[in-house]
Parts: C-alpha cells; sequence; structure tokens
C-alpha cells in the first residue's frame, strides 16, 4: 500500500500531539463504571503516545532557514522510508503555510509515528482494507 504525506496529515499529527492521556483518569473511569454494574472494555495506548507530551509550537523562519529546514525534511522522509519500507512524499515546499514548519527532531518524530502507525481493524465504514 502506497502511503502519501501531506501537510494536511502533517498538520493533524502536530496537533493531536498537544493531547495528553492520563492514566489515572482511566482508572476513575473504569471505577465509575464498575458502580453502575456495567462492563467496560480499556484499550491500551502505544508506548509513543504514554509520555507526557507538549504542544508543538510553529517556528518563525526566515526563507533561507524554511529551505534549510525543507532539505533536512526530505532527508528524514528518505530515512524512514527506507528504514520502515514506507512510500511517503513530502509536499512541495511552497505548500508548507507558515504555522506548520517545525523542528527536524519533531517533524522525524511525527514522520516515524506516520510510518510505524497500525490499524486494529480491517473494516472502515463498510470498506474492507485490502491485506498486504
Amino acid at each position: 500500500m502506497k502511503k502519501v504525506l501531506y501537510v494536511g496529515m502533517l498538520l493533524g499529527v502536530i496537533l493531536l500531539t498537544g493531547c495528553s492521556f492520563k492514566q489515572e483518569q482511566v482508572k476513575d473511569d473504569i471505577k465509575k463504571e464498575k458502580n453502575t454494574e456495567h462492563i467496560v472494555e480499556v484499550e491500551t495506548l502505544p508506548d509513543s503516545f504514554k509520555k507526557e507530551v507538549e504542544p508543538v509550537a510553529p517556528l518563525k523562519l526566515t526563507k533561507e532557514q524554511k529551505k534549510e529546514y525543507y532539505k533536512q525534511y526530505e532527508e528524514i522522509v528518505l530515512k524512514v522510508n527506507s528504514k520502515y519500507d514506507e512510500d511517503m512524499e513530502l509536499v512541495p515546499f511552497n505548500d508548507f503555510k507558515q504555522d506548520e514548519w517545525v523542528a527536524p527532531e519533531e517533524f522525524e518524530n511525527i514522520v516515524t509515528d506516520m510510518a510505524t502507525m497500525e490499524f486494529t481493524s480491517k473494516n472502515y465504514g463498510g470498506d474492507s482494507v485490502d491485506d498486504e
């Protein structure tokens, strides 16, 4: 399956990394549900989401800095593609919006998370996903 990296997905992942999920909150919810005698099934989060996450602040960069970051982004995408046998692509330089520029280290974390993302179900809205 061929994956394509779009800025919209990148922005979505950046925004989602700002969310935190506390295990105490899950435990409290389970206790509340036990009191109402309902069976509750709790999913565990992948290790990459278990750490406390701070929101990513967009960077204010000059055009030259953006060009340098874009070169690093290209190298990161190539490295992640070869490591995880993916075929992600980076959107053109001119399509990046001001609020989508992040540090290369953070970009690498985001791209790696996208490359290692696994789906737990083969049915989405009634359409089945092909096995490879």
